[in-house]
């Protein structure tokens, strides 16, 4: 009876398949994670292009139709959202609405509808053009101080 327990626990027959059936798990595994990612993927493409179209049927429409109507009834509106819902996303309809479509210029002035955080004038550009001139790839005071403009407007800064 000894030899026979000593013998079964040698004998090494049949571990092939526990590391067949580990490798296989593993294998499945991977194969739906990429399946997974690769729906992901499309999903992703797929409600980008809904977008794109929504923005160019907006855009378009805009040209077009009425560049002052942009309120929620209005042909720039509808036609974005008709244009986003007309692209399917997995098979299923894109759910879009009026409070979705936001147009970034003012249509009196055409200036994009930034916040404003507060306003500097040039004297006070060229201060901090003066002390952060070592800091800067400009050559003199005034390219400083272009470069320190542009970044505060850039950051909603009215430079007066």
């Amino acid at each position: 009876m000894m030899n026979r327990i000593q013998r079964l626990r040698r004998n090494e027959s049949g571990m092939s398949y526990v590391f067949i059936g580990l490798s296989m798990m593993a294998f499945i595994s991977a194969s739906m994670l990429a399946i997974d990612v690769g729906m992901l993927m499309t999903a992703r493409s797929q409600a980008q292009n809904s977008a794109d179209a929504g923005a160019l049927a907006g855009a378009t429409s805009l040209l077009y139709d009425s560049y002052t109507d942009r309120s929620a009834g209005g042909p720039a509106v509808t036609n974005a959202i008709r244009g986003s819902q007309m692209n399917a996303v997995m098979s299923g309809q894109v759910s879009v609405g009026p409070a979705d479509v936001e147009f970034p210029n003012n249509p009196t002035t055409g200036e994009p509808n930034r916040v404003k955080v507060g306003k500097i004038s040039k004297a006070q550009i060229r201060a901090i053009a003066e002390q952060k001139m070592p800091d800067l790839n400009a050559h003199d005071v005034d390219q400083a101080a272009k470069i320190i403009e542009g970044t505060a407007r850039s950051m909603g800064v009215d430079v007066t």
